[in-house]
């Protein structure tokens, strides 16, 4: 037994020693490049629904007798998003983005949202854009980002648009009103229906970030095709994918499975994912 439980525990200490060792080397070429400004990024939605990698799910092991009722048993673990050995492009996507976070960790990286990023997510089920489960793991950690423009739920903003916070059904009303010049820009190559993308990217430029991060692959084939356009030509930010800042900046994806035992203090199940490659839309047992 004594030999069992040290051998666990070695096993353990490994495992993690092997982690940090990845996830350090992952951000090395950044930390012992040339001294530079911190690089600012700024977040949209649809990157904080993959910032989740593992979740709390149910392990049904079996049932057992409890006097005359028979009763179904199991225990609540951190299970794996994407199974072992994926080839995803939303897997490498990921992969990057753990690169990003620990970049940010080490204060390379500069991470916010906005007013309107923050308002676009409200009217969504919380569980949707945040870790909710007691064993969840989420790479930007459990707080929100800072907003570059101000919380919409502050009095005090600085909305260019607006002296006041806006209730989210309202969002697409108020951007229709604004006289930005360049929103109005970015709005005529990209079209009406992109206009909060082109609100965000608008915002991203005015406050001088580094880079739009988004894992919209309709927004990034869209700003590739209209790249020659002037308005297009002349932004400072860029907009990227995860995958395509990660390169840029010469980060080596991080296998997520190095994850797996961040922060833990329940089971973890490993072994398992929630298939599909995608988060579950139910905690259903496994």
């Amino acid at each position: 037994m004594i030999f069992i439980r040290t051998k666990t525990r070695l096993a353990s200490a490994y495992r993690h020693w092997m982690a940090r060792r990845a996830i350090q080397r992952s951000i090395k070429n950044v930390q012992m490049g040339t001294p530079c400004e911190v690089i600012e990024l700024l977040i949209d939605s649809n990157v904080h629904s993959h910032t989740i990698t593992h979740e709390t799910g149910w392990v049904v092991t079996g049932e057992s007798r409890f006097g005359s009722a028979v009763r179904g048993t199991g225990y609540a673990a951190r299970i794996p998003v994407y199974p072992k050995g994926s080839k995803s492009e939303t897997y490498e996507d990921v992969c990057y983005l753990a690169a990003i976070a620990q970049l940010a960790k080490v204060e390379r990286a500069k991470l916010w949202t906005s007013h309107h990023l923050i308002l676009e997510r409200d009217p969504h089920p919380r569980a949707r854009y945040a870790d909710v489960g007691w064993f969840d793991f989420n790479l930007f950690g459990r707080n929100e980002l800072p907003s570059i423009d101000g919380d919409p739920y502050d009095k005090i903003l600085s909305v260019p648009f607006s002296p006041q916070a806006w209730t989210a059904p309202a969002l697409k009303d108020v951007l229709q009103q604004s006289q930005d010049e360049l929103y109005l820009a970015l709005l005529k190559v990209m079209g009406p229906t992109n206009s909060q993308d082109a609100w965000h990217i608008r915002t991203a430029e005015v406050h001088g970030l580094y880079s739009f991060l988004t894992m919209d692959k309709k927004l990034l084939n869209i700003v590739h095709s209209q790249r020659d356009r002037p308005v297009m030509k002349n932004l400072k930010t860029k907009v990227m994918s995860p995958k395509m800042l990660g390169k840029e900046l010469g980060l080596k994806p991080i296998e997520l499975r190095h994850f797996d035992h961040e922060s833990s203090s329940w089971f973890v199940r490993s072994d398992l994912d929630w298939g599909g490659e995608r988060r579950p839309t139910r905690r259903h047992p496994k």
